[in-house]
């Protein structure tokens, strides 16, 4: 069985600062993006993809990762705390 995934027809959007790229493809094998396609440059299917992801009308963020967090959950900080997260 190959680890290779193909993310296919969604809009890309690849953090380069240029145009997102409609009717994309990215394969990712391994973890580690491959290659990637648009529009009618793309193969039908490229050789040894596994799984195939329908991403049609979705877009694509290869790398977006949700950096949200939460240092406290609203409990007291002590005084060690307030100097670490608090800044100067």
């Amino acid at each position: 069985m190959t680890d290779t995934i193909e993310i296919r027809g969604g809009t890309l959007i690849d953090g380069t600062g240029g145009p997102p790229l409609a009717d994309a493809t990215v394969q990712v094998s391994g973890g580690v993006i491959r290659a990637v396609w648009h529009g009618p440059d793309r193969p039908s299917r490229a050789a040894g993809a596994g799984e195939v992801v329908d991403a049609r009308g979705k877009t694509v963020l290869p790398g977006l990762i949700d950096a949200h967090c939460h240092l406290s959950y609203g409990e007291g900080r002590s005084a060690e705390e307030i100097d670490v997260y608090g800044g100067a």
